[in-house]
């Protein structure tokens, strides 16, 4: 195994304290994912990508057309909120009729 590469040379940092107990374990971690291949190969295949990814370009030109949000995009959120707030209900209805079913009472002290 060769020498631990220390984080400031690494493709990517991660933040631990000066001289943090865990900073040996990363050292370890890291110089085994080096050695594998697998930092290499995200090198490769990801970071070649990232200018394309960053690029400012005008997303005017990306999106086919641009329009304000309707009340119908949102409409499976609203459905959603009423299947609980019913389900809710039918919970809190069933528990009151098993409760007085049994004919407990509350005493209050």
């Amino acid at each position: 195994m060769t020498d631990p590469v220390p984080f400031q040379t690494a493709f990517f940092s991660i933040v631990l304290q000066k001289n943090s107990k865990f900073t040996r374990a990363f050292n370890d971690a890291l110089m085994l994912m080096w050695e594998s291949g697998q930092i290499t190969f995200w090198v490769t295949n990801d970071i070649p990508r990232a200018p394309k990814c960053f690029a400012k370009i005008n997303p005017r030109t990306t999106l086919t057309r641009q329009v304000p949000i309707q009340l119908k995009d949102l409409m499976s959120a609203f459905f959603i909120f009423a299947i609980g707030q019913g389900l809710a209900i039918l919970a809190f209805v069933v528990e009151n009729v098993i409760h007085f079913r049994h004919g407990h009472t509350v005493v209050i002290r």
